[in-house]
């Protein structure tokens, strides 16, 4: 009966969050809370480049939850700008684009931008609200920083993921100028 919060999900190895959902996914009554999308994280769920979209063209979003979760019944998200979203079952969004998304069985929630936890940004509206719903949905709660040193060779952002998508085709356009 714990929710472990995982504030850093970009220092996550593919490895090591596998690892952390198959030990939750043992234990019963157990929840993992994701603040921010990391490559391991969407590979995990299942994720592409393409999939992600703007969830809304608002600062604030309400929780318009699929399927219903009445933990966030009337509550609304301030992200700032228009949201980074991905399609699939959780609030504050539309299936196309959710800002949260939740786990068929409900024990996992990730945040798809962790900013509305950070200390900058949790007195904004109704964030704080959302924070203590998510973080106390058990009696007790568990902070799983991640440890950089913990990746292995290869489980780690691959350089192709840091480019810009456009690096491609421009070489692709001066190699051909050149010629």
């Amino acid at each position: 009966r714990t929710t472990v919060v995982v504030s850093n999900p970009q220092d996550l190895g593919k490895r090591t969050y596998a690892d952390v959902e198959r030990r939750l996914s043992a234990t019963t009554g157990s929840v993992l809370v994701v603040a921010g999308i990391s490559p391991a994280v969407a590979d995990a769920l299942g994720l592409h480049e393409k999939d992600f979209s703007t969830a809304t063209d608002r600062d604030r979003t309400p929780a318009h939850c699929s399927p219903a979760q009445p933990l966030l019944d009337g509550l609304t998200l301030t992200v700032p700008g228009s949201g980074l979203g991905v399609p699939g079952d959780g609030c504050f969004g539309d299936r196309s684009g959710r800002l949260l998304l939740v786990g068929a069985d409900g024990h996992r929630w990730v945040l798809v931008d962790g900013s509305p936890l950070s200390n900058d940004r949790i007195d904004q509206d109704e964030n704080a609200a959302v924070a203590l719903r998510l973080l106390g949905q058990r009696d007790r709660v568990v902070w799983y920083v991640a440890d950089p040193g913990e990746v292995r060779a290869g489980e780690g952002t691959g350089v192709g993921r840091l480019l810009p998508r456009w690096l491609v085709p421009s070489v692709w356009l001066l190699g051909i100028a050149a010629l």
